[in-house]
């Protein structure tokens, strides 16, 4: 267990110092969030609104794989001077180092490609799908914990989702307001 300082027994202190960590994440979040579509909005001002790309940022990508190869080390090193750390806990971390190898991995191959009226949606698990603008029947913005996702529609199917977190995501939503298709947002 990750403690702050020496181990000390009792009550509130104890919860403290283990609850310190998800507290000082969930602080942040909002601050990194903002930061992340700040940055994003930035990038999206020097693409072209005529042919751009919808992708995950290189950040997180990175971050993904940086907390791939720093759970493995932490693995191994601890296989390695830890006399205690046995199958079990090996059992615990497997799951986590395939998230983050799999994650990484499905992160940099989702994208969407727009070049004029043709969109090309790659999905991080199947095959390419390939749409025209003007099938594009509706959308919705979701807005879920400080997260926004757009769901694009053609009639009733959902053709593909994206993230906010994607750069070139404004770029799409006023694209699709500019084919005067009503974006509706829903608030979860």
């Amino acid at each position: 267990m990750l403690l702050i300082g020496p181990p000390i027994k009792g009550g509130c202190v104890e919860f403290i110092r283990i609850a310190a960590i998800p507290f000082a994440v969930a602080l942040l979040s909002p601050l990194i969030y903002a930061l992340i579509f700040r940055l994003n909005i930035r990038k999206e001002g020097k693409m072209s609104t005529d042919d751009f790309v919808v992708c995950a940022a290189l950040w997180l990508c990175c971050t993904f794989f940086c907390f791939t190869a720093i759970l493995t080390a932490i693995t191994v090193l601890l296989n390695i001077f830890d006399e205690d750390f046995g199958m079990l806990q090996n059992a615990i971390m497997v799951p986590f180092l395939l998230f983050f190898a799999f994650g990484s991995f499905f992160i940099t191959r989702e994208k969407t490609i727009i070049k004029g009226n043709a969109v090309k949606h790659i999905p991080g698990v199947g095959r390419k799908k390939y749409y025209v603008m003007d099938e594009i029947t509706a959308a919705k913005e979701i807005f879920s914990r400080g997260v926004k996702s757009l769901k694009v529609f053609s009639k009733d199917k959902k053709m593909f989702t994206l993230s906010g977190f994607c750069i070139g995501y404004n770029l799409l939503l006023l694209r699709i307001k500019d084919l005067g298709i009503k974006v509706e947002a829903v608030y979860k």
